[in-house]
């Protein structure tokens, strides 16, 4: 198993000197001289095994700079976007303890909106008078159905009395029956 290691490039300094070098370098990463390791870079094929390899992209814009940039731009980004949410948190409070507060609507959308309004008024009152004249008319039917319904009853009896008085053999089981129309549910 070999360890692959990427290699990018963070800084550059003049000092050849070694313990300079490693105190810079140390600076630089923010740790202290005893918690890094100089090495020399020596191509893979000079050397027949290792358990360490670092791998250096040719012509790459990736480096620890870049990186920092990244770092420091998703920094940027996160305050942003916590004032944003401290400014909507902020202006939902105000309109929560200003309900009349109104809103600018530009006039075309006003004149709008007052059209819709008034043609639902319309509507409603018309609705309304309509279900009005439905119940009239549903009230008027019934009645009419329940006139009908005791003048046939009426015609029914006066035709029974008519039969039984011409002495008409009708047989029994007719005349036992109450002769009527049922009720209608309406």
């Amino acid at each position: 198993m070999a360890f692959c290691f990427v290699l990018t490039p963070a800084f550059s300094m003049n000092s050849p000197d070694i313990s300079t070098l490693s105190s810079s370098c140390a600076d630089s990463l923010g740790v202290e001289v005893q918690d890094i390791e100089l090495f020399t870079l020596v191509p893979l094929k000079d050397i027949t095994k290792s358990r360490e390899v670092v791998i250096k992209v040719k012509q790459n814009s990736f480096s620890l700079s870049f990186i920092e940039d990244l770092l420091t731009q998703r920094d940027q980004l996160q305050l942003q976007v916590q004032r944003s949410r401290d400014a909507l948190i902020a202006y939902s409070q105000k309109l929560e303890l200003q309900p009349d507060l109104k809103i600018p609507i530009d006039e075309k959308y006003a004149k709008k909106l007052a059209k819709l309004s008034e043609d639902n008024k319309k509507l409603r009152l018309l609705l309304k008078t309509q279900l009005e004249n439905a119940e009239k008319l549903r009230s008027e039917t019934q009645k009419t159905v329940e006139n009908l319904r005791q003048e046939f009853d009426t015609l029914v009896k006066e035709l029974l009395q008519a039969n039984e008085s011409k002495n008409l053999n009708l047989p029994k089981n007719i005349t036992d029956k109450k002769l009527s129309v049922p009720r209608l549910k309406l």
